[in-house]
């Protein structure tokens, strides 16, 4: 069984994904937020992580970083429920706005960030669960 770990802040959305996971069949670890992250996915032997991106504290680049320094090859796959990360310029990098509030600044090389560490994807929310089950069953077929 595949283990799948969930960061996202919105207590509403982390349990919604975590039940379609599990009613797919894949056992999931909820969290908050990314606290001792590296260690969990040691422990508990993290198949797919799934972190939000707007996040209060620590973001969802900030833990994708701070995954890849341990794990650069485990698969992420980012979700956000910022309507879109759009360019604002370059003094301020990049917001992720909802609507026409400013959720979030990201720095810059925010884009180039995100390929140089290797998502395997990124699902707007609210997602469907088709759009989700398919995205971690294409990404586990993949596999070698």
């Amino acid at each position: 069984m595949k283990t799948i770990l969930i960061i996202d802040d919105n207590n509403w959305d982390r349990q919604a994904l975590q039940h379609i996971l599990e009613k797919a069949g894949y056992k999931v670890i909820a969290l908050e937020a990314a606290v001792n992250v590296n260690q969990l996915i040691s422990a508990e032997q993290v198949d797919l992580v799934i972190t939000d991106m707007v996040m209060p504290g620590q973001d969802g680049l900030q833990t994708i970083t701070e995954i890849r320094q341990l794990y650069a090859d485990l698969p992420i796959i980012a979700i956000s429920g910022a309507k879109t990360v759009q360019g604002h310029n370059k003094e301020q990098g990049y917001m992720a706005v909802s609507g026409r509030q400013i959720l979030h600044h990201f720095p810059a090389d925010y884009k180039d960030q995100l390929e140089t560490l290797k998502l395997c994807g990124f699902l707007q929310k609210p997602c469907s669960a088709e759009k989700l089950i398919s995205a971690v069953e294409t990404l586990f077929s993949e596999e070698p």
